[in-house]
């Protein structure tokens, strides 16, 4: 159940993200050139992609271990590519607490998560994790469906994610 179909036909796509400095709206450029999904960004297309503003940590540790996280997004007819370059505390060195199956507990890991809606007032939320280690939880809340026709983390769609841990 549920499909998500991101890619955008214009120009660009207008985005909202919410930082430490409240939300703001940026452009997703639409691109020719698909990125290498490989955990590197250097690929040249990244560089037409606008900088976010810097992102905050949240969880327990969120106050006593700053970091530096921007995400970048770049779009064409199918797709939605995000980038994400994140700085570790200083010293601090990614981690995963084991080896994790898909929808595993990644919560709990060094890890991003991304949360998508089709539309600003949609409820329904697509909802993608990523840890260092680069396993994945994926799931698809739809608040106004039924408990057994809610695909939650059942959702499990393709697609294509790569880390790279650098020092």
């Amino acid at each position: 159940g549920g499909s998500l179909r991101p890619g955008c036909s214009e120009q660009t796509a207008a985005v909202t993200a919410a930082s430490s400095a409240g939300e703001k709206e940026y452009l997703c450029h639409a691109t020719g050139q698909q990125p290498n999904v490989d955990g590197d960004l250097g690929d040249p297309c990244w560089a037409q992609a606008e900088a976010s503003p810097g992102f905050f940590p949240i969880g327990p540790y969120a106050a006593a271990e700053p970091f530096r996280m921007q995400v970048r997004f770049l779009c064409d007819g199918e797709n939605l590519y995000v980038a994400l370059d994140a700085v570790s505390r200083p010293g601090g060195v990614p981690r995963a607490q084991e080896v994790r199956l898909r929808d595993g507990p990644v919560f709990g890991d060094d890890s991003v998560e991304l949360f998508l809606r089709t539309t600003p007032t949609a409820t329904a939320m697509y909802q993608l994790v990523l840890n260092c280690d680069n396993a994945i939880y994926d799931s698809h809340d739809v608040p106004d469906a039924a408990t057994v026709d809610n695909p939650g983390p059942k959702w499990n769609p393709e697609w294509q994610h790569a880390t790279k841990k650098r020092s």
